[in-house]
């Protein structure tokens, strides 16, 4: 598209072809007024993160830096990657692109855009701001394209919600999954680990299979080709594909509550291997016929534990979305997803018939209804749980370069995968002996001597973790006094009529001296590895509300007030959750303690 820089009488101008190839111009005055009357209109007070969608010649931009000292970052979408270099030419536009605090997303479609946003609000500080957020578009802009408008602040909105979702919302649980890795230690250290099979499938197709209503529509195709082609399931799949004739070689699990256990207990799985976080319920690991081969992700304490050769794997998300990944980490493309509906059926259902967990189940459709695009064309029903769901998969196809067939009959379209028939699918591709086989000779049980020294070094982590444990515990202690004497305190008037601005209030007294104690027990080494996981939900939650309060209160004072009790129940909840991950470490010990193990 031909962008061109005009002057007018009023200043710089920008000018496109219309959609009659006549020129069209976004400003009827000075582009500067027109943006400064804009932001005047708009509700910017307490607004941490600002969001832009349409660059123009940069105006609001600079407007913004200038006249709104609350705002600490400004996110820039602009369809037209000319524009950004257009408004560039001006060197004060120029600047505030460069700043640090400025980040810029330039001519992405749809699907580039939404991983764009998902890798952007999946930054810790950036998720703060979720609740603190205002969004800014110049008029032009809307005149000019509003269906990207539109589409661009659609997925700004969820993705800013996913990232509360899918920051946890439940520290106990993460407790639960904490206590389930020790319990499974002894498991852990004798299994083998997903990087063991890398490769594996290389150069071979493989099929994805979740527990999708539109599955049961495919039972039959997947019976035919089930020796032919490696078949991963997600754990709620499983018994459904079981029961049907279909024997996965691979299934696939991530939940750390006790009905995960209904998902794998009685399924007949000698010849299936289970990849699994270890994170499961111990009853769980153990109802499972098969053989187990551990995944450690990025989240929970898998960091903590850093054993030896074995790679943490990003991932978010279902079942489903870890099967994925595994087969990307086995080498397998293309990848072909059945069941894969992230919808409701038609008729209401949630799962496919014979799901461990029901065929309608009762959580999705106490959550908000949303509409996305179809699989098959036309729109269907999901939920903010489905969606986050879906956003991992655009996300993780956006960053990869295998080739992803979606054969779902029904549910929710995923960008980035192509949409065909399983029978199709399958012609496309060449189908292969039993897997069994290459996995078998990859993915061996771990050697006596490593396993020995995966020992050696547990014991030793679980000692100093609990000597630090005990002092960090003091210092959480210690907060809780100081807090309460500051609320004592309370506000110094200094701060009536000020802007209110947590990230201001945090370096000026009484809260200083309270973000420090905080900053002390998040950045210390033990609560960073081992309390941090237990403390994420905490933190990401409660800052957001803390930036939310900006939005809400009248000046300095008054947002002061209401931090300083915010600050002292901070501190009592993370007390009370760090004696809770203490009280974990007994389990380890245990674990790790018996006589074959020395």
């Amino acid at each position: 598209m031909v962008v061109r820089l005009i002057d007018t009488p009023t200043g710089p101008d920008l000018a496109r072809p219309g959609p009659d190839g006549a020129e069209l111009r976004f400003y009827g005055g000075s582009p500067s007024e027109v943006a400064a009357a804009q932001l005047a209109a708009t509700d910017l007070h307490g607004v941490s993160l600002a969001v832009i969608i349409g660059l123009g010649l940069g105006d609001e931009l600079l407007r913004l830096w200038a006249d709104h000292p609350v705002v600490e970052r400004v996110l820039v979408i602009e369809p037209d990657p000319d524009v950004i270099a257009l408004a560039s030419a001006r060197p004060e536009v120029a600047a505030s692109l460069e700043r640090d605090d400025t980040k810029v997303l330039a001519g992405l479609d749809a699907a580039q855009l939404q991983a764009a946003l998902y890798r952007y609000f999946s930054s810790l500080r950036n998720g703060w701001f979720a609740k603190a957020l205002q969004v800014v578009v110049p008029e032009g802009a809307l005149r000019f394209d509003r269906d990207y408008v539109m589409t661009a602040a659609r997925l700004l909105a969820g993705q800013a919600a996913r990232a509360l979702l899918q920051s946890g919302n439940s520290p106990e649980d993460e407790l639960i999954g904490l206590r389930n890795i020790f319990a499974n230690l002894d498991r852990i250290i004798r299994a083998p680990h997903l990087q063991d099979g890398t490769g594996a499938l290389a150069g071979r197709p493989a099929i994805v299979a979740a527990a999708g209503p539109s599955l049961s529509r495919q039972f039959a195709q997947l019976r035919e080709v089930q020796d032919r082609i490696t078949i991963l399931a997600a754990d709620t799949a499983i018994k459904p594909l079981l029961a049907n004739g279909v024997r996965p070689h691979i299934g696939v699990s991530k939940e750390r509550t006790p009905r995960t256990g209904r998902l794998l207990e009685e399924a007949d799985a000698s010849d299936t291997w289970l990849f699994a976080l270890p994170v499961l319920d111990k009853a769980a690991l153990d109802a499972w016929s098969g053989d187990l081969v551990t995944i450690f992700s990025t989240v929970s304490h898998f960091p903590f534990l850093a054993l030896k050769d074995r790679p943490l794997l990003p991932f978010g998300g279902s079942a489903g979305n870890l099967a994925f990944r595994v087969a990307q980490e086995l080498g397998a493309d293309p990848i072909i997803l059945v069941g894969q509906d992230l919808a409701f059926a038609p008729d209401g259902a949630t799962h496919v018939e014979g799901a461990a967990t029901g065929s309608r189940q009762d959580f999705y459709d106490q959550e908000e209804q949303l509409e996305v695009p179809g699989n098959l064309g036309g729109m269907v029903r999901t939920t903010p749980t489905w969606k986050g769901f879906l956003d991992t998969y655009v996300f993780d196809l956006t960053r990869s370069d295998v080739t992803c067939i979606n054969t779902s009959e029904g549910g929710a379209a995923i960008l980035g995968t192509q949409v065909a028939p399983l029978s199709e699918a399958l012609a496309s591709v060449e189908l292969g002996d039993d897997p069994r086989a290459l996995l078998r000779e990859k993915l061996r049980p771990r050697r006596r001597a490593q396993i020995r020294g995966d020992v050696r070094r547990l014991r030793d982590l679980i000692r100093t973790t609990t000597a630090g444990m005990q002092a960090l515990i003091l210092a959480c202690e210690a907060g809780i006094v100081a807090a309460d004497a500051a609320v004592e305190a309370g506000a110094p008037d200094e701060l009536r009529g000020e802007l209110p601005s947590v990230s201001r209030l945090s370096r000026r007294a009484p809260l200083d001296a309270l973000r420090r104690r905080q900053s002390a027990i998040l950045a210390d080494p033990v609560g960073k590895r081992f309390l941090g996981p237990i403390l994420r939900p905490i933190v990401v939650h409660r800052e957001a509300d803390a930036h939310g309060m900006q939005r809400t209160s009248a000046d300095a004072y008054e947002l002061c007030e209401r931090l300083l009790p915010w600050a002292a129940d901070w501190f009592r909840v993370v007390t009370r959750l760090a004696r809770a991950t203490a009280e974990t470490l007994p389990i380890a010990r245990e674990s790790l303690g018996g006589e074959h193990h020395a």
